[in-house]
């Protein structure tokens, strides 16, 4: 973990000789939650924000080029905006995730918010037609995953704290990019592995749409 945070931060000088540009992203994310049972009951009542604003600011450049075809580099910061989940649940074992259906009305109070932002450095070959560039892209990034949830349970007193503890994660992206001058319409899917921590957070993956300027 230390030398793959160690390689991010060591990209940013090798990038910054390269005479990078300045990108800057929004757009819009929608984050996958971990599935009935984790944070939510879908059999009782409960609600859930995973549509979000997203932001992206880095820095990119051409690091190869024949022709119509080149590669690029994109060194990011992103961040989604706050995703949030309710619910009135019930214990595990008043409550059968398979079928959606719980043994009893719902009594225990859960409340939770957070946020994923992280750093990516992607690689993007790419063909330039007719003014217009087509290009993929992937790599890793090490996020962090801030998750707070308070539960209200009278059988558990002093312990309703269940919220993740934000550490640094790695993941991988992958997108698309259709690219006109100096702008961009991408699509990026940010994979988002969980760890209990003692507990995860609700984000199990994310697909951002962005509007891209490139100065």
């Amino acid at each position: 973990m230390k030398r793959l945070i160690a390689a991010f931060i060591a990209a940013a000088p090798l990038a910054a000789l390269a005479g990078p540009t300045l990108e800057l992203g929004y757009g819009y994310a929608y984050t996958k939650d971990m599935g009935d049972g984790t944070w939510y009951q879908e059999g009782v009542p409960h609600a859930e924000t995973l549509k979000t604003r997203a932001f992206l600011a880095g820095l990119t450049d051409t690091v190869y080029t024949n022709g119509a075809f080149d590669v690029r580099y994109h060194l990011d910061y992103v961040y989604f905006g706050t995703q949030r989940a309710s619910c009135l649940c019930v214990g595990d074992n008043e409550y059968n995730p398979k079928t959606h259906t719980a043994s009893v009305p719902g009594y225990i109070p859960f409340e939770g918010s957070g946020h994923v932002q992280g750093v990516a450095l992607t690689f993007e070959p790419g063909y330039t037609w007719r003014g217009l560039r087509f290009a993929a892209e992937a790599g890793p990034w090490v996020f962090w995953d801030t998750w707070h949830v308070q539960r209200v349970d009278p059988a558990y007193p002093g312990n309703n704290d269940l919220s993740h503890r934000t550490r640094a994660q790695i993941g991988w992206v992958a997108g698309l990019r259709i690219e006109s001058g100096n702008t961009s319409i991408s699509y990026r899917y940010y994979n988002e592995p969980q760890q209990w921590n003692p507990y995860p957070g609700i984000a199990n993956g994310t697909h951002m749409l962005t509007y891209v300027w490139r100065f």
